[in-house]
């Protein structure tokens, strides 16, 4: 299965290098200069991934009914480029009453908020009832 809407797709298709020895970050700071300039392909590519997620982000809305939805990883960073492509096809596709109370927008921790998340995660259920009991039985 090949991968279509990540950063590296993108990058990928635009051919613009992930990162070099002195930025790395580079290809998304060059794919976010191309898309403020109105570069048509690299506009279209990051409509099409904003499609893409957009598509999977109305069956998450769906199927879990969240008030929240945020987006993380280095195409946040494209803030209103991304975000306008996801919100539109997630109000087309999901049901407005699961849609109606949603709010979707990008991180604010920035390229770090997955490990946040993580421990988060683990903490949470490390300090849980049931994790407390584990500590102590096992």
């Amino acid at each position: 299965m090949r991968a279509i809407a990540s950063h590296r797709a993108v990058l990928g298709s635009l051919d613009i290098p992930e990162s070099t020895e002195e930025d790395p970050l580079h290809g998304v700071h060059q794919l976010a200069e191309r898309v403020a300039n109105n570069d048509p392909p690299a506009v279209r590519v990051l409509r099409q991934a904003a499609t893409e997620i957009g598509e999977l982000a109305a069956m998450l809305v769906y199927m879990y009914n969240p008030r929240t939805l945020i987006l993380g990883g280095p195409l946040s960073d494209l803030r209103d480029d991304l975000l306008s492509g996801v919100r539109a096809v997630v109000y087309q596709r999901a049901l407005p009453l699961a849609t109606r109370n949603l709010t979707i927008t990008t991180t604010r921790r920035g390229a770090a908020s997955a490990v946040h998340g993580a421990v988060a995660l683990a903490t949470g259920d490390v300090f849980s009832e049931r994790g407390i009991a584990r500590l102590l039985f096992d």
